[in-house]
């Protein structure tokens, strides 16, 4: 039923060969349904741009015969060979957390993962800058992808804002509009790409200073770490990152780390409360 369905579509070969991995998800479903299910496949595919980074589960009962699950079970590698941005849509809306000092901060510094956030609070850097991170979607997430959720949700501006506790915070868009924005991540390939890609939505964002005892330890060789699967970030070792020439700074970083890099839990809170509103 779902290989006639597909022949009925008037999609050309490559379309139908994309979407035949599907047929194992089709039990249950009419022909008219399995029909109504590609008419809604293309019409996302041609619509995705205008939704990325909204739930998953609002864009598959908007264009799914109703239903909020169908796309999170329809298989991801069929959705990708099709032309859907699967990855583009959350599972659960971005949480985005901030702390310190919301009212008069010195810096906005946008850190990588929930970790080094919480010890820049502990460390009192946060009496004089304020703070912001992601804790994934729904609270919890694979570690490594922190970053890229909190760009992603500074890209759409829709994220779910929480106030740690005793801040006082304005809205996240005052914030992101303040003159010295500065980003902290890990010192490697991916951390300077999560930077760069803040920086097209943040122009005034620089490289916080936080990153200058990370830079220290790439040159002990007991401090710094090689990209393999134990450290979670064997894919970096071939990492192409498409860094601007007017980007001297983040270049000088890319340089330094493309054999090996340093996580920024390394940082010491006093580090971090000597350093916290500097710019690299």
């Amino acid at each position: 039923m779902w290989a006639s369905a597909l022949a009925l579509s008037g999609m050309n070969d490559g379309d139908v060969s994309a979407l035949e991995p599907l047929a194992a998800s089709m039990q249950g479903f009419s022909d008219i349904q399995m029909l109504a299910l590609i008419d809604g496949l293309k019409r996302l595919r041609h619509e995705q741009q205008a939704l990325f980074w909204q739930p998953l589960f609002n864009v598959s009962a908007k264009y799914l015969l109703g239903s909020s699950k169908i796309l999170s079970i329809f298989n991801n590698r069929a959705l990708k060979s099709f032309g859907i941005e699967i990855d583009r849509f959350p599972d659960r809306p971005p949480y985005i957390v901030v702390g310190g000092n919301g009212q008069n901060p010195q810096a906005v510094i946008l850190v990588e993962n929930p970790i080094s956030f919480e010890t820049a609070i502990q460390s009192k850097a946060g009496l004089r800058c304020a703070f912001v991170c992601t804790f994934g979607f729904g609270l919890s997430n694979v570690g490594s992808e922190f970053g890229y959720q909190l760009a992603g949700a500074i890209e759409t501006g829709n994220a779910i804002v929480l106030n740690r506790t005793g801040s006082q915070f304005d809205s996240l868009d005052n914030l992101m509009q303040h003159s010295h924005v500065h980003f902290w991540g890990d010192l490697d390939p991916a951390g300077i790409q999560i930077y760069l890609r803040l920086k097209q939505r943040l122009p005034q964002l620089e490289l916080s200073a936080l990153y200058r005892p990370m830079i220290d330890m790439l040159d002990i060789p007991t401090c710094s770490h090689p990209y393999v699967p134990a450290t979670g970030k064997a894919g970096q070792v071939d990492m192409k990152v498409n860094c601007p020439d007017s980007e001297e700074v983040a270049n000088g970083l890319l340089k330094r780390c493309i054999t090996h890099g340093v996580d920024q839990e390394c940082v010491s809170p006093d580090d971090i409360l000597m350093l916290a509103g500097g710019r690299l």
